[in-house]
């Protein structure tokens, strides 16, 4: 099952949530993330075959998304009410609500630090390059993403 902004699907993708100072550019972006290129260097192995990317493919798709970025003071006061909202709700008291909840609440307070924050989402069989290997590795492998810097914070959410 997968949550998303409060509905749920029976489908499978992690969103990519990067959070950057400076100005919202391909170019800062990319330098950004080339910084820690090591982060995107991924392998998915499974029954049927290997896949493997490249940090510049990763790279690449990610600042291909920048003119979706918004801006992070209103991201995070939206994730906060959608964090409340779902802690408000009765019918949705497991502990799966509750962990996802929190998990919006501690992105919401990162982004109050940060100038931009962008969601790509990547997936076997949904997600802005659902079916390609990029799609693939990134929501099985990439999902581990961890990068905290002064200038940029990238995690990832689990959306199945």
């Amino acid at each position: 099952m997968k949550i998303k902004l409060g509905f749920e699907t029976n489908s499978s993708s992690t969103a990519h949530i990067l959070m950057w100072r400076g100005p919202k550019t391909k170019e800062r972006l990319r330098e950004l993330l080339e910084a820690h290129s090591r982060h995107f260097d991924l392998t998915y192995e499974d029954s049927e075959q290997t896949r493997k990317i490249n940090p510049r493919e990763a790279i690449d798709a990610i600042v291909s998304h920048v003119n979706e970025a918004v801006p992070a003071k209103p991201y995070a006061a939206e994730r906060m009410a959608i964090a409340k909202h779902m802690e408000d709700e009765d019918d949705h008291s497991s502990a799966f609500y509750t962990e996802f909840a929190q998990s919006l609440k501690s992105i919401a307070r990162e982004a109050k630090e940060f100038d931009h924050v962008l969601t790509v989402s990547f997936g076997d069989n949904e997600g802005d390059y659902a079916g390609t290997d990029l799609g693939f590795v990134m929501d099985y492998e990439g999902r581990d993403i961890r990068i905290r810097d002064k200038d940029l914070f990238y995690t990832t959410l689990d959306e199945h």
